[in-house]
């Protein structure tokens, strides 16, 4: 045996006698120990994590205040032929999570019947419960402005002007007690048998901010 490997078990006690038979020292036991945090046992020889019955494990606090509401947008037209009974767009509705005060924004881009003053009607609606509300709806023609209503219900006419309309505007707030859902529901003003077209891209937007 060379004096190199001599040396090399020597630095971890083992030991060669003259006859080349080798001494392995007796090892000591390792104790492993149980670490308890918070009443929850981890025991580092086996890796394991020991609850005690009746620990309760308390998650820090969920701010649903960011993530309430939301955000939805027509992908096809929305045709509205000889009714002045509001109905809801499809594609405009939004999920409520849960009580509180929302920001509400909206647009309806329309396609009125020029020259029949058939014009256009809108609402919110929905299943949540409203408490309260401040919402306004502009009503424009172009860059020619119609008219502006506040509402302060669900199913309240938030425009209804009878002559051509390009798109209405929606902002404001509201308050709901429990969930359900906000749409944007739209109407002829003055029924007609020449179509009126809700476009694509008209949009929907609700926003926890309370």
């Amino acid at each position: 045996m060379s004096d190199d490997l001599i040396g090399m078990l020597g630095r971890i006690g083992i030991t060669v006698n003259g006859s080349g038979s080798l001494t392995i020292p007796t090892l000591a036991a390792t104790t492993f120990t149980a670490t308890t945090i918070n009443g929850l046992t981890v025991t580092t020889s086996t890796g394991t994590l020991t609850v005690p019955n009746g620990t309760t494990t308390t998650a820090p606090a969920f701010n649903d205040t960011l993530v309430a509401g939301g955000q939805a947008v027509t992908t096809a037209t929305f045709n509205i032929v000889n009714t002045t009974t509001l109905a809801n767009v499809t594609g405009l509705s939004v999920n409520v999570l849960n009580s509180g005060t929302y920001r509400i924004r909206g647009l309806l881009a329309a396609i009125g019947a020029a020259g029949n003053g058939v014009g256009v009607k809108a609402a919110i609606g929905g299943t949540a419960t409203l408490t309260s509300g401040q919402i306004k709806g502009e009503n424009f023609n172009g860059t020619t402005y119609n008219a502006t209503t506040w509402v302060t219900a669900l199913g309240s006419d938030l425009a209804n002007f009878a002559n051509t309309c390009t798109d209405v505007k929606i902002d404001g707030t509201i308050v709901v007690n429990a969930a359900g859902t906000i749409t944007v529901q739209a109407a002829q003003a003055t029924a007609n048998a020449t179509t009126t077209t809700i476009t694509k891209g008209s949009f929907l937007e609700l926003l926890r901010i309370s």
